[in-house]
């Protein structure tokens, strides 16, 4: 879990160090948060039994798709980051809020089905 921790860390601090706004920020943080909690979810819905990876692209380790996670949420603060100095600003920002809404969705659900 120290791996996982120190990636998604770095992907935070990506995120904070290339963001041009406050908003940019937050919007980038929430998705570093959702990635996280749907790592954690993931891992806690294998762990009970009661949850499976639906994703057929996403390795068996939880670490892995950690990993995974995290280069996607790099992947989304670059993109975010390079439309919104474009030019793109509300594109850029709503782009980045939809993903991590629908990310936090999965994640929501992960928890529900692991109780």
């Amino acid at each position: 879990m120290t791996r996982l921790r120190a990636v998604l860390s770095f992907a935070l601090l990506i995120a904070y160090g290339c963001a041009p706004t406050t908003a940019s920020k937050v919007i980038q943080g929430a998705v570093v948060a959702a990635n996280v909690a749907d790592v954690h979810s993931t891992k806690l819905g294998l762990e009970s039994r009661h949850g499976r990876e639906a994703n057929s692209l996403m390795p068996d380790s939880w670490l892995e798709q950690g990993l995974v996670k995290a280069v996607w949420s790099a992947g989304v603060i670059w993109l975010g980051t390079t439309l919104e100095v474009r030019g793109h600003r509300t594109f850029a920002r709503v782009l980045q809020a939809s993903l991590a809404a629908v990310t936090a969705g999965v994640a929501a659900r992960n928890y529900t089905i692991t109780r």
